[in-house]
């Protein structure tokens, strides 16, 4: 046997996309076997976005916690 699991990568930036359009991949990706989703967001409203995809995934998240400290140090990392 021959088993694979599959990992989905979603986030928003700064110029593109929705915490909606970001659930909604979400959505998607588990609707099409993702086992685990990985949360790459970066720009404004991380946490919010971030929350949002946790309330509604039924199945692992990932994020990269960089991003958020950034975002909460106004985006200078010696802050």
């Amino acid at each position: 046997n021959f088993l694979v699991k599959v990992n989905a990568n979603i986030g928003n930036s700064a110029v593109t996309s929705s915490i909606e359009e970001e659930v909604e991949k979400l959505v998607w990706a588990t609707r099409w076997g993702a086992d685990t989703v990985m949360d790459l967001s970066t720009g404004r409203y991380i946490h919010e976005t971030r929350e949002w995809i946790l309330r509604n995934s039924p199945v692992p998240i990932g994020t990269v916690p960089i991003y958020q400290a950034l975002e909460k140090a106004n985006g200078i990392a010696e802050n």
